[in-house]
């Protein structure tokens, strides 16, 4: 990493301490053993195509395009809110399980262009009935996500 990108990772780091020390304090592990974010997810406001496998996701531009950005993430229980870290957060008149989710983009591709290397970002995930409230830490848009039925038709490179 060139030193504006690792510059860039500081506050990622300092977020991520900050969840395991909470996590620590409410005797909850990092780790997901039901993972709500597996499988295929179109985004609001053509945001495009997410697919997340066990530890490796794709984010294509649009349901019908191959431009993509790939690489790998973690998942973790825990969001920060405006009231500190919460395990839960409140939608609608009910409660929903809130995740913390790391993605480390590690290829881009955009037509004829191609961007090699990790660059790291943080969403903000919370998990309803009908689908995915998501917070893009690193741009500030909220994203709504509807799981996509299986079989979908992703685009290969």
């Amino acid at each position: 990493m060139n030193p504006m990108e690792l510059a860039a990772t500081k506050p990622l780091m300092a977020y991520l301490i900050a969840l395991r020390v909470w996590q620590q304090a409410q005797g909850i592990a990092p780790g997901v053993t039901d993972n709500p974010v597996l499988g295929r997810w179109e985004l609001t406001d053509g945001g495009g195509l997410v697919e997340f496998t066990d530890q490796d996701f794709v984010w294509y531009r649009a349901a019908d395009s191959t431009d993509a950005i790939r690489g790998t993430y973690d998942i973790s229980p825990g969001i920060l809110t405006g009231r500190g870290f919460m395990a839960q957060v409140g939608v609608g008149d009910s409660a929903a399980a809130g995740y913390s989710l790391v993605l480390r983009e590690m290829t881009a591709t955009y037509g004829d262009q191609r961007r090699v290397g990790e660059r790291p970002s943080l969403w903000s995930v919370i998990a309803t009935r009908d689908g995915l409230e998501v917070y893009n830490q690193r741009n500030a848009a909220r994203m709504t996500a509807t799981r996509v039925p299986q079989p979908a038709t992703v685009p290969q490179p």
